[in-house]
């Protein structure tokens, strides 16, 4: 069977997210906390590190590490998810995304 290209792969898990969403499984404050930090810590990366390598503002990531009541927005959670299922995929992708936003010409 062939692989699943990465830019199909990425719809898919954003599609169940977002099902996921629908019938609430997502995980309470505390549990998303606790997954976010030990999926940053597995891949051995600081909160700069994960920060800029996933385009998640570095505020948010702390906040949401310290579970203090703030409930991370749908796109946090969705983009986690994401991250869980394939961490060089999303880096690649947000990678390359920024390598296009950095060609464009600049408009005076």
């Amino acid at each position: 069977m062939a692989e699943e290209p990465l830019g199909e792969r990425l719809v898919r898990l954003a599609e169940e997210g977002v099902e996921d969403l629908k019938r609430q499984r997502l995980l309470p404050t505390q549990e998303f906390a606790d997954q976010l930090r030990e999926l940053r810590q597995r891949q051995g990366l600081s909160v700069e590190q994960f920060s800029e390598r996933y385009g998640i503002p570095t505020a948010e990531i702390v906040t949401a590490e310290l579970a203090r009541g703030v409930k991370p927005n749908t796109k946090m959670r969705l983009l986690v998810e994401m991250i869980k299922a394939d961490p060089q995929g999303v880096a690649n992708l947000i990678a390359s995304l920024r390598n296009k936003d950095n060609s464009k010409p600049q408009q005076h």
